[in-house]
């Protein structure tokens, strides 16, 4: 399937297994990117947005994480519906798919969701009223989540699996 730029994020694709839940929908993984996917080269608060502009246009410094790549691949065989939600603004949204296209994760994530604006020192209480969105839309098993005051506010909603990468 073809992907323009713009993903429209309202059509969600079909996953290849046929997993359920109890409650016999299909279950949803929710993955992070910068940090679980994609390798952010530290782990901090920086707010500087000239960091991450610099990371996040620049395809060369994009240092995927396969062990994270194949369990969001491994997922979508067996029949789960993947969400990436990301703390990006909104205006890097071609540049996510273009990582997302380069590693073969396009048609494995039928939705991105993104910041409005850069703000890194929100984004956990950002990620957290997203995840209590999904929720009541969807069967959210769990999120992968690298950064741990992210991961401790979104905990509160639903399970989180912390990934630290060796480094």
């Amino acid at each position: 399937m073809a992907h323009s730029d713009v993903h429209d994020d309202q059509q969600p694709r079909e996953a290849k297994g046929d997993a359920t839940t109890g409650s016999g929908r299909q279950p949803v993984a929710v993955f992070d990117l910068d940090g679980c996917l994609l390798e952010s080269g530290q782990k901090t608060t920086v707010d500087d947005e000239t960091y991450w502009h610099n990371l996040w246009t620049n395809p060369d410094r994009w240092k995927p994480v396969p062990s994270l790549i194949l369990l969001a691949k491994a997922l979508h065989a067996a029949g789960w519906r993947l969400i990436l939600l990301t703390s990006r603004p909104e205006r890097y949204r071609l540049w996510t798919w273009r990582f997302l296209r380069r590693y073969h994760l396009a048609d494995v994530f039928e939705t991105v969701i993104m910041q409005e604006t850069f703000d890194s020192l929100s984004s956990g209480e950002w990620k957290r009223e997203q995840m209590r969105r999904l929720v009541e839309l969807h069967d959210v098993q769990f999120v992968v989540e690298d950064y741990k005051p992210n991961a401790d506010a979104i905990r509160t909603v639903v399970p989180v699996l912390l990934f630290e990468s060796k480094r």
